[in-house]
């Protein structure tokens, strides 16, 4: 009885952990595919990886079976797609800002946080509309793309990194002449949104919807490839000119210059802001 009394534990131990990992495997997979999808920026500027990255991002919240298993996915997703691309942003604080390195840290994590809540919140959103699973994605992609928008110049203001940034080496970088970054995250999305519905349209043995979406991000791709081709602008005559940084003190939480010093200094370099 105790031999298999511990084989029932054994099994049940088993078991539970198989459960486990079988629950925490799409976040996990979402921080990676978050990581894939940052490495589109530059200066390492994959774009096709970015954009495969998102697609299947897209595809792993729509086949969640709660709207809040999809956000959180999605959640993961974009926190590391946020923190690993604005890493910069630590340097900043710490040269400049004179903050201690563990709280820099933390300051970009809370960065992170912020920002992937506008993409989380559009997939919780649009999750909980009663769409068949092939149309789950495009949905989530047109929620995502006014998220960003809302997060950039609709609301917030505060539009840094930005999927149209990690999607410039690709044809959809032609829409930036049209309808600027919002545009092209918005074709991004969209493009990568019906290419996981074609996948799901193909599983289920429906291929006429399978090659019609694929033939939408297709077209969309095509359309972005044609307007790249289009000369929107041409150079003209070259002007001289020269930059002046400022020498003035530095102010952050650790110095309070003067600000008549500052002002003094700023007039003095307005009036003969070079050596003649």
């Amino acid at each position: 009885m105790g031999a298999c009394a511990q084989d029932a534990c054994a099994a049940i131990h088993c078991s539970a952990a198989r459960r486990l990992s079988l629950t925490l495997a799409p976040y996990a997979a979402a921080l990676l595919l978050g990581l894939v999808f940052s490495c589109g920026f530059a200066p390492i500027s994959l774009s096709g990886a970015a954009w495969a990255a998102l697609a299947a991002a897209l595809a792993l919240a729509a086949v969640q079976k709660a709207p809040r298993s999809s956000a959180f996915v999605m959640l993961a997703f974009a926190l590391s797609w946020f923190a690993s691309s604005l890493t910069w942003t630590a340097a900043s604080m710490t040269e400049h800002g004179r903050l201690p390195e563990a709280l820099a840290a933390a300051g970009v994590g809370a960065l992170a946080f912020i920002c992937a809540l506008f993409s989380a919140a559009a997939v919780w959103l649009t999750a909980k509309l009663p769409l068949r699973k092939p149309l789950r994605p495009v949905a989530m992609a047109c929620g995502m793309a006014f998220a960003e928008y809302l997060r950039g110049a609709g609301f917030v203001d505060f539009g840094w990194s930005t999927p149209a940034l990690a999607f410039l080496e690709l044809p959809l970088s032609g829409y930036a002449p049209v309808g600027g970054g919002h545009l092209v995250n918005l074709t991004g999305l969209l493009s990568a949104g019906f290419v996981a519905g074609g996948v799901f349209w193909a599983a289920e043995r429906r291929l006429r919807p399978a090659v019609g979406a694929l033939a939408i991000a297709a077209a969309i791709w095509a359309a972005g490839a044609g307007l790249s081709t289009h000369a929107w602008s041409s150079l003209g005559p070259s002007v001289a000119v020269r930059m002046v940084q400022a020498d003035l003190p530095v102010v952050d939480a650790f110095t309070h210059a003067d600000p008549a010093e500052r002002l003094a200094a700023a007039t003095k370099l307005i009036r003969r802001p070079w050596p003649e």
